[in-house]
């Protein structure tokens, strides 16, 4: 009897949970949807200057969320840096906007993978221009018109970024 009941009580849990779990999920999907199609943001560069998203209109635009401490987030930097390389004047950028990091180890990093494209200091503004973002590294690909197209949880490489990339270039 009580082995009964237990399976009962255990069974009712994991209804829940499955249920619960839908259920988060379809919110997660809405506010997926329901975030700025088109987010907007002006961020300082490292050397000062304003840079706002909407300066890039008419490019396709990765925008990477990043730390100094995040291995995952360094190990992806090469891939990036021979994206923008590849891409560069085929109308596209990438901007990396980094999160809680020292100064003096961001530009060690920028320096010592040569990074050539906009890095820029995170805000809590901007990161809610996007969405929750519970983890990072995060990348979104941005079209031509301001739009969120491509949401990348967790790390990325250069092929993936680049089939992602190809399919909103023009010609």
């Amino acid at each position: 009897m009580r082995k009964a009941i237990l399976a009962g009580f255990i069974f009712l849990l994991l209804a829940g949970f499955v249920i619960i779990s839908a259920l988060d999920a379809r919110s997660n999907d809405n506010n997926k949807d329901s975030t700025a199609k088109k987010p907007e943001f002006t961020l300082q560069s490292l050397d000062g200057t304003e840079v706002s998203l909407s300066d890039y209109r008419g490019k396709v635009v990765l925008v990477n969320f990043w730390a100094t401490w995040c291995p995952p987030c360094v190990h992806e930097i090469p891939d990036l840096v021979k994206l923008r390389k590849a891409y560069f004047d085929k109308d596209f950028e990438v901007l990396g906007i980094v999160l809680s990091s020292k100064e003096p180890q961001v530009h060690k990093m920028v320096e010592h993978f040569g990074i050539d494209y906009p890095v820029l200091w995170g805000t809590a503004d901007a990161v809610n221009a996007f969405g929750n973002i519970p983890a990072i590294p995060r990348s979104f690909l941005i079209n031509q018109k301001g739009e969120i197209v491509e949401d990348v949880e967790g790390i990325g490489n250069y092929e993936m970024f680049e089939n992602m990339l190809k399919k909103y270039l023009k010609g």
